[in-house]
């Protein structure tokens, strides 16, 4: 009844760690708000799309081609005014901070004086759009009355969806850093992660037996999900167009869930249902069609907008199938961790921008994916140490009980059992000497079994006294006796 306390108490405890990294998570979301002593620029602008007008905006806002049927890939140009207070004039280093923007390239000007670029203005193949956007404010550039235009490329979607805002360098340095360590040096630490652990997952499962083959679709799947985090990545030039790049890195998010489910049920040595083989189907359809449906760049984003909806559902039956099995199972506990913060993290994201449309929304469902990885491929890696002591334990008892078999129990010297295996490693030359003690049965008849044994004992420590360590020593009767001299 203790440890079945013990047990129900671990679980919650890993529920509760669980819920409690989720909505560490979305406190960290606030610090993509300005602080207090910052300037917003949360004014109206004035937007235009390679020099026509498109009315007025208000920040946040996000123009994509998944919400918004008539949208138009080009150049988005927004223009707004800011007065700057005193005590921020008074600075002599100033930052621009965008949080996060919505396009393939990023160009920022103030009253005519160019601040930076970012991405690429040329082709769109670069991936800036959940990276921190920090540009310098020279002091030319910082008047009482300022003029502010940002142009962003928009191939598949175009906006400012954080609220940008101006402080003193000195004062938003560790809030910037941490926000880049969030959305850039987190990426490529955890995608590094995934990759090392998914490599070690597949290793154990090709060493394993049948029930550890889940290891093998489990390494499959994180290395699916590294390579689906470099969508959030800070890439100034991918190697490829926008949309093959898209292409990859969806399809490998679908496929990754797939092999998922079916390591899971690898894990379990068990037959997937009804319900698994139509999810993972489902997913591997939609990586299929994602990748080889003919398009632009519009119509695949409008595409995994709409299957983005499919995880939801996958994640949940996940949720239960792991809650069902670590009953039974207590190791498989800690998969649940991964298993609750993946849920939370999907709920949350698909809530505010497929159901809500928020496009202030600031995704977390990817660190859902990752913890779901690594909590799973902890459990593989330490499913398979445990399988690998047991094997070394098993195999030193095997060792311990088969030296025992080759040994007297009464000498310790070895018997006769061991002469096949010497046969086999012994090289030439050697040398065999076999003696006898005379008169041995008078001696037990005389002064009995007891003095007997010790004669035989002493007589094994005197021969081992005179011969080298690596020499062999053997009872091979009742009172006869070889030695067997190597290298000689």
């Amino acid at each position: 009844m203790e440890t079945r306390g013990w047990n129900k108490l671990k679980a919650f405890a890993y529920l509760a760690f669980a819920v409690l990294l989720s909505a560490a998570l979305e406190l960290f979301v606030l610090a993509y708000n300005p602080p207090r002593y910052a300037l917003p620029l949360d004014g109206p602008v004035s937007a235009r799309r390679d020099g026509l007008s498109l009315g007025s905006l208000e920040i946040p806002f996000l123009n994509s081609c998944g919400s918004n049927r008539k949208f138009i890939p080009g150049f988005y140009t927004y223009a707004m005014e800011f007065e700057l207070p005193a005590d921020l004039r008074r600075e002599k280093n100033l930052a621009l901070v965008f949080p996060q923007i919505a396009g393939a390239s990023l160009s920022v000007s103030a009253n005519g004086t160019l601040l930076g670029r970012r991405g690429d203005p040329a082709e769109g193949r670069a991936t800036i759009w959940n990276a921190v956007h920090v540009f310098h404010l020279p002091e030319a550039a910082a008047r009482e009355r300022n003029v502010l235009e940002i142009e962003i490329l928009g191939t598949y979607e175009a906006g400012i969806t954080t609220v940008p805002y101006i402080a003193p360098a000195r004062k938003v340095s560790a809030r910037i850093f941490a926000l880049t360590f969030f959305s850039e040096y987190n990426i490529w630490i955890s995608a590094g992660a995934l990759l090392a652990i998914s490599i070690i997952s597949i290793g154990i499962g090709k060493l394993g037996d049948k029930t550890r083959k889940g290891g093998v679709l489990l390494g499959a799947a994180g290395l699916c999900v590294a390579l689906f985090l470099l969508d959030f990545a800070f890439i100034e030039r991918l190697p490829v167009s926008i949309v093959m790049f898209k292409r990859i890195v969806v399809s490998l998010r679908h496929l990754g869930a797939a092999l998922f489910i079916m390591a899971y049920f690898g894990f379990l040595g068990k037959k997937m249902d009804a319900f698994a083989l139509a999810f993972s189907g489902i997913h591997v359809a939609c990586a299929a069609l994602l990748f080889a449906m003919p398009g632009g760049i519009v119509e695949i984003k409008r595409l995994y907008n709409f299957t983005y909806l499919a995880f939801l559902p996958l994640q949940v039956y996940l949720f239960f199938l792991v809650l069902r099995y670590a009953k039974e199972d207590s190791s498989f506990k800690p998969v649940m961790f991964g298993v609750v913060v993946a849920v939370l993290c999907a709920i949350r994201d698909i809530v505010l921008l497929v159901l809500v449309d928020d496009a202030g929304a600031i995704m977390i469902s990817h660190y859902g994916f990752v913890a779901l990885t690594l909590s799973s491929s902890f459990y593989v890696v330490n499913d398979g140490l445990k399988h690998y002591r047991a094997l070394i334990s098993e195999r030193q008892r095997a060792a311990f009980f088969r030296e025992e078999a080759q040994r007297d129990f009464l000498t310790g010297s070895y018997n006769r059992k061991i002469l096949p295996a010497l046969v086999q490693d012994l090289e030439k030359p050697f040398s065999v000497m076999v003696f006898d003690l005379d008169e041995f049965k008078s001696l037990n008849d005389e002064f009995g079994h007891a003095t007997g044994d010790a004669i035989l004992v002493d007589a094994v420590r005197v021969a081992r006294a005179n011969i080298r360590a690596d020499d062999f020593v053997l009872r091979i009767g009742g009172d006869e006796f070889m030695v067997i001299l190597r290298s000689c």
